[in-house]
């Protein structure tokens, strides 16, 4: 009887400690991970402030293509930071097309106050799938999380 009590405790104490691992593996990759990339990316193609006027600025007389995405040079230092240091959380393919994609970028000054700012611009069509993964993959992780509480 007492080997019987014995397994049944050791088998709730291991299933608890795979769920508390399931929610601690959950917590860090959104906090380290998904919740800033998100932060930035989100900031990037929806935020009005003097990133909406980057967005719609042409380059040059006859630039083709829409950049939905302004970044601040601190944004994209941090997002290359992100991959660089947590890019394991990320699937080899998604790491390889953040990496590949944040190389092609173009830069535009835009007027702010009495100066002007820089942003590091990028095509919707290369980084929308991007923030499609990201944003998934953080609805996934908060759903994940409120299963194992």
């Amino acid at each position: 009887m007492a080997t019987v009590l014995l397994a049944v405790y050791a088998y709730g104490t291991i299933r608890e400690m795979k769920r508390d691992r399931a929610r601690i593996t959950a917590e860090n990759m959104l906090q380290n991970m998904f919740s800033p990339l998100y932060e930035i990316l989100r900031r990037a193609r929806f935020e009005d402030n003097g990133r909406s006027n980057a967005r719609m600025k042409p380059l040059r007389p006859g630039d083709v293509g829409p950049r939905d995405y302004a970044l601040e040079k601190p944004e994209l230092q941090r997002i290359q930071d992100l991959i660089e240091r947590f890019g394991y959380y990320l699937v080899e393919i998604q790491q390889e097309g953040f990496q590949k994609i944040l190389g092609k970028f173009d830069t535009v000054d835009v007027p702010v106050g009495l100066g002007s700012k820089v942003y590091y611009r990028f095509h919707n069509g290369d980084m929308d799938p991007l923030f499609d993964y990201v944003m998934n993959r953080r609805k996934e992780l908060r759903t994940q999380l409120q299963l194992t509480r």
